[in-house]
């Protein structure tokens, strides 16, 4: 009997910064084609929420279920709010983990291609339409499990002195175990919860951390976790790691100090006015309303009035 092995490569690579958080519902699913069939279940799920300074990536563990008497193929739909990206893809082939290797999309179909011709199943991550990603999980064995893992990672918006983060876990079923951690480092204040539907589940102080932890049972992943990372008005921080290779990167984010002053105005103030007949279809009162606005505004100006058209006139 043959036996069929699976490959794993990323389809395409997207840049990890942005802004903005809409909440995808569901944020992820397995859809297969026989609609007289149970649907694909997510048995187990542990969400691991790590924030470095305006940088948040969250991991999904996810183990699905088959409950069906027949091995399926399915589609694992992944879509992401604007801003978002894929910084890690792994799959479970023959009982073990193995990590998704990002190439460019061309390559990564051309790949995809002849490793099917090898009779062997590859997973191909793919950009689709939106920032949505997918890919093709098979087998998924009767009355057995498949695990996918993925991170996101994001930008965090800034508003009114503090980072924001939020989670959507929309998935229209009860989870069998779930567990979740939320890891803030280096973070000097505590973070503020705007919204948690989680008994039990503060945030506690370790060091330079503030963790987050809870576990559950026949969890309703039907709501959305938000909460704030408050930043004192002089935030300043700076984050150093090797590359492998003897290199390393850094990364400085603080709030500048803005200051602002009144502008002096001018003494003198040339002004140069179209008198050509392309100008006839121009709001000449909101041009002179503007400019008595201004003079309004600065009573001792000396004005030189340069009409032009075809000849300067002064």
């Amino acid at each position: 009997m043959m036996t069929r092995k699976l490959g794993l490569i990323f389809g395409i690579v997207l840049p990890f910064f942005g802004v903005g958080q809409d909440i995808p519902n569901p944020f992820f699913r397995i859809d297969i084609q026989e609609e007289d069939l149970k649907p694909i279940e997510v048995a187990e799920l542990s969400v691991e929420v790590e924030v470095i300074g305006n940088l948040a990536t969250t991991t999904y563990d996810v183990l699905f279920y088959n409950p069906n008497f027949r091995v399926l193929e399915g589609d694992l739909d992944i879509p992401l709010a604007d801003g978002q990206s894929i910084g890690r893809f792994a799959l479970d082939i023959n009982g073990k983990l193995r990590e998704g290797v990002a190439v460019e999309k061309t390559k990564g179909r051309v790949a995809y291609e002849t490793i099917v011709r090898r009779n062997v199943d590859p997973a191909l991550l793919e950009h689709t339409v939106g920032n949505n990603f997918r890919t093709r999980v098979y087998p998924i064995p009767s009355r057995g499990h498949r695990r996918v893992v993925f991170a996101v990672e994001e930008s965090l918006p800034w508003e009114e002195q503090a980072l924001r983060y939020q989670l959507p876990l929309y998935l229209g079923q009860s989870i069998d175990k779930f567990k979740i951690k939320v890891d803030v480092v280096n973070q000097p204040l505590e973070p503020q919860w705007e919204e948690n539907g989680f008994s039990n589940f503060g945030f506690e102080q370790w060091n330079t951390h503030f963790i987050a932890e809870h576990e559950a049972t026949d969890f309703e992943a039907n709501q959305t976790l938000r909460f704030r990372v408050p930043k004192p008005a002089s935030w300043r921080e700076v984050y150093v790691t090797p590359t492998g290779d003897g290199d390393y990167f850094f990364m400085l984010q603080t709030v500048p100090e803005v200051s602002s002053k009144r502008k002096t105005l001018p003494s003198r103030l040339t002004i140069l006015w179209d008198a050509s007949a392309s100008g006839k279809d121009r709001n000449i009162d909101r041009e002179v309303a503007m400019m008595e606005a201004y003079f309004a505004e600065n009573k001792e100006v000396q004005i030189e009035f340069v009409a032009f058209r075809d000849d300067r006139d002064v």
